[in-house]
């Protein structure tokens, strides 16, 4: 196929239809467009979905009432793993607009938020994320005056006083919590990895807290509970073992079992809280490499490809009650977000 595909611009560059200088890059879009594959297609409605929901202010909205600085983080992210940035790609000038709506929203202390759930550190910690991936591509100074005021923040809120020692090390909803769990806490240390890898000033002790408290969340089983002793489940799990994976613990037992426990526990439509699992679980498992991302990859894809709908957004999942509450945004960035692993872009997801 490629020597006929060669035959061919050699033809037409003799007939003076196609410049010679040009044939080389007609051959190689000729061959990208035939190497997309059916998720390419679904993330590609998928991003035109999402470009069509943003507001004028550079936001998205969330199911709680207002334009929210999580999900619109999200949106950001499941563009920039897409190739897109404030000054390229396809959707560059989505990216610029929404990045203009977080860099402009009130400065309260360091907390990056804009209608929060019961949670705002959950939006805070998503949204440090996306920065530090902007910054970390950009080196935009502008950036990093917000991204260095949220990461001190998430270190200011990771030595509240906890009240059981079991806690220490992680986050919970408020900056001022006294209690942890792996859900939030797994954010914030992405979020912390994320800006040590910028360079940005981040103590080594607080990784380490952190490695600690997730650790503690470890069930027996293989899995990971949503606190210390807690039952295992797919979404804490894959946050679990993400969060050891990005602090550079490939190999740890703890990490091993844990990919085995989502092979042996694979998502499904129905399984609670979908879609959060099936961008930390997707995630853990691309890290994992090897048999474990072949399995998953297949997996998801096939159960996703299913269910998307026309415009490109994806459905209610019947499990998942906080997903649908947060709106269509959420539900369909966290899909995107899963199908567009493999393209490698977003750094701190890189393996």
């Amino acid at each position: 196929m490629r020597t006929w595909i060669a035959i061919a611009i050699a033809a037409l560059c003799m007939a003076g239809w196609v410049r010679p200088a040009r044939a080389a890059d007609g051959e190689a879009a000729i061959a990208d467009e035939m190497k997309r594959t059916p998720a390419d297609d679904a993330i590609e409605r998928a991003l035109k979905y999402l470009a069509s929901q943003q507001r004028e202010d550079g936001s998205w909205m969330s199911g709680y009432g207002g334009p929210s600085s999580g999900v619109s983080s999200l949106a950001l992210l499941a563009f920039m793993a897409n190739g897109n940035l404030p000054d390229r790609g396809r959707y560059s000038d989505a990216v610029a607009k929404g990045l203009a709506y977080i860099l402009k929203l009130p400065d309260r202390g360091g907390i990056m938020l804009d209608h929060s759930s019961h949670g705002p550190m959950y939006c805070h910690g998503i949204t440090t994320i996306m920065l530090s991936e902007v910054y970390g591509m950009t080196q935009s100074q502008e950036v990093k005056k917000r991204l260095d005021a949220a990461v001190k923040l998430i270190l200011d809120a990771q030595k509240v006083k906890q009240n059981d020692p079991n806690n220490r090390g992680g986050w919970r909803y408020q900056p001022n919590s006294p209690d942890s769990d792996i859900s939030v806490t797994g954010w914030q240390l992405v979020a912390l990895r994320s800006a040590k890898n910028c360079d940005l000033d981040v103590p080594k002790e607080a990784i380490e807290e952190a490695i600690g408290y997730i650790k503690r969340c470890a069930h027996p089983s293989g899995g990971f509970g949503y606190q210390p002793g807690g039952p295992p489940q797919q979404s804490r799990t894959g946050t679990g073992v993400l969060a050891l994976q990005l602090c550079g613990l490939y190999d740890d037992p703890l990490v091993i079992k844990g990919a085995d426990y989502l092979k042996n526990n694979p998502l499904e439509w129905n399984s609670e809280f979908f879609y959060y699992a099936l961008y930390h679980c997707s995630n853990a498992m691309f890290q994992a490499g090897g048999t474990y991302w072949e399995f998953w990859q297949a997996h998801i894809e096939r159960l996703l490809l299913d269910k998307q709908l026309k415009d490109g957004n994806w459905p209610p999942a019947p499990g998942d009650g906080n997903a649908n509450a947060a709106g269509d945004v959420y539900k369909t960035a966290m899909a995107t977000l899963a199908l567009s692993i493999k393209n490698r872009y977003l750094p701190i997801y890189q393996r």
